[in-house]
């Protein structure tokens, strides 16, 4: 499926089942490691070059860098309400990723050409776990791409924009965010 059809398909499911989480990620600011995350600088450049992969920038769409999905996953991990087993699925996830990388290329994905790393995605597909790893991580594109950007991702409503889509109103403002209620 193309992901154009698929993101037309999913769009108004995934705005509707997609609660905006309280990320206050600004633009070119540095993913540091937390302790909440579980992950280090070099699994977050690696969790970057995954969503990249998986959701990229064409010229008439935004991706992942676009909508800052890392910042984004990165501030949902760090979430105090966050469960520990969340996080230490998505770690995981990644985890199982590198050592199928560095198992079938002796390389850390991050260093893969785009063919390769497709490979060892499609590959992670077919394990039950991998899949359901893939699936979260798309889900939390997906999040990026949708939610108001007051909330720190869709940063000058591209997705919105993108989507032709038009917000509800009245939109919450800093200071009446549902997490600082």
């Amino acid at each position: 499926m193309k992901r154009r059809k698929f993101l037309l398909l999913t769009a108004g499911f995934a705005l509707g089942a997609t609660l905006p989480l309280g990320a206050k990620q600004r633009p070119n600011v540095v993913i540091e490691p937390n302790k909440l995350t579980g992950l280090s600088s070099d699994q977050w450049q690696v969790m970057d070059a995954v969503l990249d992969h998986l959701f990229p920038s064409e010229s008439t769409a935004p991706g992942a860098k676009d909508v800052y999905a890392t910042a984004w996953l990165h501030n949902a991990l760090a979430m105090p309400d966050t469960e520990q087993s969340h996080r230490d699925f998505m770690r995981d996830g990644l985890l199982m990723l590198e050592k199928l990388a560095h198992k079938t290329h002796q390389l850390s994905f991050i260093k893969l050409n785009q063919e390769k790393r497709e490979s060892i995605l499609r590959t992670l597909e077919q394990d039950g776990e991998g899949r359901a790893w893939l699936k979260e991580t798309l889900r939390y594109i997906l999040e990026a791409l949708l939610t108001d950007p007051v909330y720190g991702g869709n940063p000058k409503s591209i997705g919105w924009k993108w989507l032709q889509h038009q917000p509800g109103f009245p939109r919450p403002v800093v200071g009446k965010r549902y997490f600082e209620l």
